[in-house]
């Protein structure tokens, strides 16, 4: 999947990857859930665009180059979410921040990178 991916995009996509295996749905069963949506990002040195789309319960990411995958997430609280990688079945916990039509996740505690919404 990522052998056609320049190297410095197949981190990133990694990365991003990561993200979308820490993100979470539906606090306590609630509905109000602000990430679900549209959201994108444009990859600064390479121009390529990443889709993250949010349902109540799943995460599709998609980006030029690479197939379209999809998993589940869980709210862990108003700024954590909990992401189920597909294959291995792990969760990984990642922060995020919506402001406005914004929103920053943080990878590894200092990367972040802002998507935003497609209206």
């Amino acid at each position: 999947m990522l052998s056609k991916v320049p190297y410095h995009i197949s981190i990133y996509f990694f990365f991003l990857l990561t993200f979308i295996f820490l993100t979470g749905c539906g606090r306590n069963g609630s509905t109000d859930n602000k990430l679900v949506g549209k959201w994108e990002h444009k990859e600064p040195t390479s121009g390529i665009v990443v889709m993250l789309e949010f349902t109540q319960n799943k995460i599709r990411f998609s980006a030029e180059g690479v197939d379209p995958a999809e998993t589940s997430y869980t709210y862990v609280d108003e700024e954590t979410i909990k992401v189920k990688n597909p294959d291995s079945g792990t969760e990984v916990v990642t922060s995020y921040t919506i402001s406005g039509e914004k929103l920053t996740i943080a990878f590894s505690g200092e990367d972040k990178v802002v998507f935003t919404r497609v209206k």
